[in-house]
């Protein structure tokens, strides 16, 4: 996912740093609780990502093997273990964030990819796999948000978090404050993009008619989480539970200010692969709980 023609200048540095692996079936490519300072991307084989308390996980050629923990910036949770003898590219973890920071549209096309995929996948949950959002009794009226309460919502998102407070210092003129009333739309299917929105207060319904999703967000949320970035909002009807304030921020001032402050990429892409590790634990535990079919 990380390669392609389209980035022939980011996709050249990267084979250039990187490395030829082999491994015979049965070894590991690392261990759960190894730092996660290099990514795998599998050429020949399968690989197994094993834990003592989820469900295995089976890679094929093409696949980028401990990319979840490395954008994350943790160890390894899983163990890796080649199930056939396996070809690999290996590339180290700061390498491979080095090229993005140099080739930022590189980065920007990658953060929409990752976005784009992790949607597709949370269409298989009713509720989108999110968590039911914290509740706010805080009132709604008042005085229009200052700048440093802007800040200061945008560092509680968790998608922002391990972005500086620079970047978000930065951000926040760009964060419009908008006020919907309880039961008011906040937009339609078709009626927006590239806009994504911020809940400051209240809390917002998402829905889409097919496949149906119905989720909620709440203080510190982004409205449709991570994949909301691109255009997956346009299948979409949002509507205030409450009285609500949101920010809205243009992809294109998001985009210019992550530019210059790459710890910001850094950061909504740690984010999107938490969500998207989420989603799928979720997927697994469903799927593990539906009963079985009767035999024929």
């Amino acid at each position: 996912m990380a390669f392609g023609r389209r980035f022939g200048s980011a996709t050249k540095q990267i084979a250039d740093l990187m490395r030829d692996a082999f491994f015979e079936a049965g070894t590991a490519l690392y261990e759960q609780g190894d730092p996660a300072d290099e990514v795998y991307f599998i050429v020949h084989g399968s690989v197994r990502t094993l834990a003592s308390d989820a469900q295995d996980r089976t890679f094929g050629p093409r696949s980028l093997v401990g990319i979840l923990d490395a954008q994350q910036e943790r160890p390894h949770t899983r163990s890796a273990v080649a199930e056939t003898d396996v070809e690999a590219l290996v590339v180290r973890t700061e390498d491979w964030l080095e090229v993005f920071e140099d080739n930022f549209e590189y980065a920007r096309a990658l953060i929409l990819s990752l976005a784009e995929r992790l949607h597709e996948l949370t269409l298989e949950l009713p509720d989108g796999g999110f968590p039911e959002p914290r509740l706010d009794a805080a009132p709604h009226e008042g005085e229009p948000m200052a700048l440093v309460e802007r800040v200061l919502t945008l560092r509680d998102v968790p998608a922002f978090r391990r972005a500086s407070i620079q970047a978000l210092v930065s951000l926040a003129p760009f964060a419009e404050e908008v006020r919907v009333r309880q039961g008011e739309l906040l937009f339609s299917p078709g009626q927006i993009k590239g806009v994504f929105f911020v809940v400051a207060r209240g809390l917002i319904e998402l829905e889409r008619v097919e496949p149906h999703v119905l989720s909620r967000f709440g203080p510190a949320a982004i409205v449709g989480g991570s994949a909301a970035l691109g255009d997956a909002e346009r299948f979409y009807t949002a509507r205030a539970l409450q009285d609500s304030v949101l920010l809205r921020i243009e992809e294109e001032d998001f985009f210019d200010v992550m530019e210059d402050h790459f710890d910001l990429a850094r950061s909504v892409m740690g984010y999107i692969a938490a969500q998207r590790e989420s989603v799928l634990d979720e997927i697994e535990r469903r799927r593990s709980q539906a009963p079985a079919r009767p035999a024929a």
